[in-house]
């Protein structure tokens, strides 16, 4: 559809005649973002929640341009500024520092930290993210393609609580709807959006199931099979809370320290020691560990004995009745200095990367991959100890390289393209 808007009076008008979506959570309070990329999904949320008048006043929108398509990049951020000036609706815009492709694990991690920092910035609680049902089905199956337990296979859900205390609500979801349907209402209202050419090819692999499901599942599998997937979804939702119920009262919890408390489980069932040491996993950064790796831990549990594993790189350990992750501080030495991309080092020269991420033994102890991809505990960012040893950098990894002779030195990497 073309993406020129209409007049301000006339974008009301066509927002207005949207259907409405269900309420928003009675918590938290405050204002209310919404991720806004321009597209027909994010579009319809933002503009149906603008229809309701209770929720107008607390609207607020978040675009991050990830730079990967030149100019339509562009087109979409002054495409979202625009809208929301039509609407009314205070706009916050973003950019990735890098342009030119990168991986979709690369580019979701940089708008999670845009959409950190304006939680910060605008005390904001609630984030709206336009994901529909047919989102919820090609998620659910690439991830029964990797084994995933009742976690993953309810992702995403209406609502879900993070450990930082924010709230990210799918309004979408919660009214049932497909893709379909929201570019039909929106064709009807008189609403344009953006298109992003790249979602019709073969790159990513969402793409390709997507490209796979509309070539025949409605034959295959029936018209209604969208919402069938998120049926099963939300089943899978309420047996990850029943077990999560029953860990609890089984006393594991994780303490300060970050251990999981194990003790009470050596009676549970093996789905359950199983379900629960999988999500602790999970949650100190560590996916697709292999069964064999798992085993000896998972025996130790059942017999309250003690062992230590390998798993997917990194060291985890039951003992008293506690499982954890080794993960020892690296040593910085008695003193740090300014560590500069190019210079010398103990016989090693310096490079930067933006894109760049450590190995398993540079995460910060206690901390999942996720939440020490850019940490503030820890030392000035490129600095480096007395001892050569590198420090975990605040806002760039930095990796230490032998000079490929003894004249010359490495150069600072300019950010993937």
């Amino acid at each position: 559809m073309p993406d020129r808007l209409p007049s301000p009076a006339a974008l009301r008008a066509a927002a207005a005649r949207l259907p409405r979506l269900p309420a928003p959570p009675t918590e938290p309070i405050g204002p209310i973002a919404v991720g806004l990329s321009g597209g027909a999904d994010s579009v319809f949320a933002l503009a149906a929640l603008w229809g309701d008048e209770a929720v107008r006043p607390r609207l607020r929108a978040w675009h991050f341009d990830h730079r990967v398509r030149g100019e339509a990049s562009a087109g979409d951020a002054a495409f979202c500024a625009a809208l929301c000036a039509g609407l009314g609706i205070p706009f916050t815009g973003g950019a990735r520092a890098a342009t030119g492709p990168a991986s979709e694990a690369e580019l979701r991690a940089e708008r999670d930290d845009f959409f950190r920092a304006q939680r910060a910035a605008q005390a904001v609680r609630l984030l709206v993210t336009a994901h529909h049902v047919d989102d919820q089905v090609e998620t659910m199956l690439m991830r029964l393609a990797h084994g995933a337990g009742p976690v993953g296979l309810a992702a995403p859900r209406v609502r879900q609580t993070f450990r930082d205390g924010h709230v990210r609500w799918r309004p979408l979801l919660a009214a049932g709807l497909r893709k379909a349907d929201l570019v039909a209402a929106l064709g009807t209202a008189g609403l344009p959006w953006r298109e992003d050419e790249t979602n019709a090819t073969d790159v990513a692999r969402r793409n390709r199931v997507r490209a796979w499901l509309a070539a025949g599942a409605d034959t295959a599998l029936g018209e209604g099979y969208a919402r069938g997937f998120a049926r099963a979804a939300r089943i899978q939702d309420e047996l990850a809370e029943a077990l999560f119920a029953w860990g609890a009262q089984l006393g594991a919890q994780v303490d300060a320290e970050g251990r999981l408390s194990v003790a009470g489980l050596r009676g549970a069932p093996a789905a359950l020691r199983r379900f629960l040491l999988d999500d602790y996993l999970r949650g100190q950064g560590i996916r697709e560990a292999s069964s064999e790796s798992l085993t000896p831990l998972l025996e130790a549990i059942a017999g309250g004995t003690a062992a230590r594993a390998s798993v997917a790189g990194e060291v985890v350990q039951v003992r008293d009745g506690r499982l954890s992750v080794e993960r020892p501080e690296p040593s910085l030495g008695p003193e740090l200095r300014p560590l500069r991309p190019g210079a010398a080092a103990g016989g090693l020269t310096v490079e930067r990367s933006t894109s760049m991420k450590p190995s398993g033994r540079d995460w910060p102890a206690g901390k999942s991959r996720r939440s020490a991809r850019r940490t503030s505990a820890g030392p000035p960012a490129n600095c480096i100890g007395a001892g050569g040893s590198p420090a975990i950098a605040t806002s760039r990894w930095v990796r230490l390289a032998r000079p490929r002779s003894p004249t010359c030195s490495s150069t600072a990497k300019s950010p993937r393209g």
